[in-house]
Formats: structure tokens, sequence, C-alpha cells
């Protein structure tokens, strides 16, 4: 037991460890800007890799929009050594957060996964379920809501070409489902959109923008679908996803969504059904000036607000 634990130490520091500590020296060596992410991010090796596309744009807001070289907090020992602030911002992060992180625009998983210290300051955080969660444990929390997601637009415009009657964007633990591939073989002006295989940036937008309906049991599928006014719904494929929908509600209470449970995907049926609500889509509603305003970093937008 003992030789495993060391075996298994001594494969995180050769893998994550060391290559990020040489990385960030070098950071500092050559004075490159930097910021330190709390994120589910993977950086073996020292280098950014493909993980999940919604946890991902983290590395593209930091890197594009801030112009910010990416520390990795869950492997940077000069991080955890000299208490470096970190930042969490696109996903459903709030729990990892410490007394060293500044929070804008994460959510909290689930309703009970508070953040494992008080935080070094909250600016903005996904929705009012969070706010509400974290003012009840006495956090000073604004009301500033959005996931920075919803900036999107902002900065790349799509083909708005349609090629796709339905997209299916499930959540990477979704994406062996048999009943979507079983669907997806009887129809085929619909598409499968994986959000942990993609080759750039834009490209999953691209997909979910060509589509007139996306069907998603991934976060990221809808506030997208959202952000570029594509009718989409909420479906469970599975018990997988962690937080029994919280962070579906938590979003959809900063855009004005009312809906309260998803779709439930049970066989080919349910699909067939799911694919005919197009007709029910509402358009989200957020102000997204405030979000904008409370960013840690500057961002050149003149204007915001989604309607």
């Amino acid at each position: 037991m003992i030789l495993k634990k060391y075996l298994i130490q001594l494969y995180y520091s050769i893998i994550y460890y060391i290559p990020g500590l040489i990385r960030e020296i070098l950071f500092h060596l050559t004075e490159k800007n930097s910021i330190v992410l709390t994120g589910f991010l993977d950086f073996k090796w020292g280098k950014w890799h493909k993980s999940n596309w919604g946890d991902d744009l983290n590395v593209y807001f930091a890197q594009n929009l801030f112009s910010k070289k990416i520390i990795n907090y869950e492997t940077s020992i000069l991080s955890w050594l000299f208490h470096r602030t970190n930042y969490t911002m696109i996903g459903s992060m709030l729990h990892a957060a410490n007394r060293h992180t500044i929070v804008w625009g994460t959510g909290m998983l689930a309703e009970d996964m508070y953040p494992k210290e008080v935080p070094q300051k909250i600016l903005a955080v996904r929705g009012k379920l969070t706010r509400e969660a974290l003012i009840k444990q006495g956090y000073d929390c604004p009301e500033v809501y959005g996931d920075p997601a919803l900036l999107l637009p902002y900065f790349y415009q799509p083909s708005k070409e349609k090629k796709y009657r339905v997209g299916i964007v499930p959540h990477m633990y979704d994406e062996d489902n048999p009943i979507i591939h079983e669907w997806l073989a009887k129809n085929s002006d619909c598409y499968l959109i994986s959000m942990k295989n993609y080759t750039n940036k834009f490209e999953i937008v691209d997909k979910i923008v060509s589509c007139e309906l996306i069907i998603s049991s991934s976060l990221h599928g809808i506030i997208v679908s959202d952000a570029y006014h594509i009718p989409n719904v909420w479906v469970e494929f599975s018990d997988k996803v962690i937080g029994n929908g919280f962070k579906f509600r938590d979003y959809f209470s900063s855009v004005n969504k009312s809906v309260q449970e998803p779709k439930i995907i049970k066989d080919l049926a349910d699909l067939d059904n799911t694919s005919n609500l197009k007709e029910h889509f509402f358009s989200i509603k957020i102000d997204l000036k405030k979000l904008i305003e409370s960013c840690p970093f500057k961002i050149n937008i003149k204007s915001a607000t989604i309607k």
C-alpha cells in the first residue's frame, strides 16, 4: 500500500507538478504576465490539453481576452507556497475556492457544495441560487450574475447557415449512451456535438449554431445555445451528472428561464418527443453590463445586453 501511494505521488510529480513548476519559474524569469486559474483544466507536462470545452473556455478567456499566460492552481507548487491569488471563472468550481480566490462568474456544483474557505473576493456568480446559498452561509456576494460564456457573441459571430434539424450535446459522461447513437442512426438530419472531442475553441459554437434545435445534458451546450438564440431543451440521459440539476437551475435563474426540471430520456420515443419542442423555446433575458464591469481584467466591450 505504501509503495502504491509512493508510485502515484511520483507519477503526479512527473506528469503535473515538476513540469508546472519549471513553467512557472520561466514565467517569472521572463516577466510574462500570468494568471493562476482554478478549474477543471488538464495541464499535463506543463501544457494545456483539451478536456471539456465548457471548462476549457477559461483558457480562451485568459489567453485571448485578458492576454494572460495560464498557471493551473491545482498543480502549482509556487502558488501554494506563496499564497498567490487565484481566479475561478467559467464552470461549477466554487467548491474549490479558498481564501486566496477571486470569483467571477462561477457557480456551485450542488446546493450544499460550498467553498472550502471564504474567498478573497466574490465579484459575480453564475446565478441567483448560488448567491442565495452563499448569503445564507454569511458570505458577502453582490447581485451580479452571468456565466461568462454568454459573452461569446461579442467576440465571435459564426455563420448562421442551418445544416441540421437537431443537435445533441451530451454531457461528457453521457456521450456513450446507446440511446443517443441509436437515435442518430435513424435520423440523418440530426448531429452529435461532443464537448470533449473538438479541434478549436469556436468549433462547438459553429456546430451549435448550425442546428435548428439543441438537445443538451451539458450546461454549456444550453448556455451557448441561449447566447446565440438557438432553441434548446435541457435533458437528462442518466444520473451521472453531479448536483441533481442545481447548476442548470442556477443558470436559468440568471436569464429568466422558468425551467425547473429536465426532460428525462429513457428511450427513442422520448428523444422523438423532445425533438419536436422547438416552438416552446423563449429567448433569455439578461443584462451583462454588471458582469463585464465586475471583471477583474479589462474586456473591450462597449455594450452587452441580451434580450
